[in-house]
């Protein structure tokens, strides 16, 4: 048979207790600098990888735009298609 368990309920004070000392906890932890430079540093990369590739993006695209503005002026389309 499985063992039976206690029912157990917090009182308010308890329950105030607690979360007065997880709250500190956190910010103790978060007030630490080795937590806040891994904070950044996960942050950090993320972003940085984030604006690579919209910078990678936006390099594309000119180049497109580029190779379609002198394929217009060059009348490139005209020489491909043989007109």
């Amino acid at each position: 048979m499985p063992p039976k368990h206690e029912q157990r309920s917090l009182s308010d004070a308890d329950a105030q207790a607690i979360a007065e000392h997880l709250s500190a906890q956190l910010m103790t932890q978060l007030g630490d600098e080795r937590t806040a430079q891994r904070l950044v540093g996960v942050w950090g990369g993320y972003v940085d990888r984030q604006l690579g590739r919209g910078l990678r993006r936006l390099a594309m695209y000119a180049v497109m735009a580029l190779l379609g503005l002198g394929a217009v002026k060059f009348d490139w389309f005209s020489r491909l298609l043989g007109k």
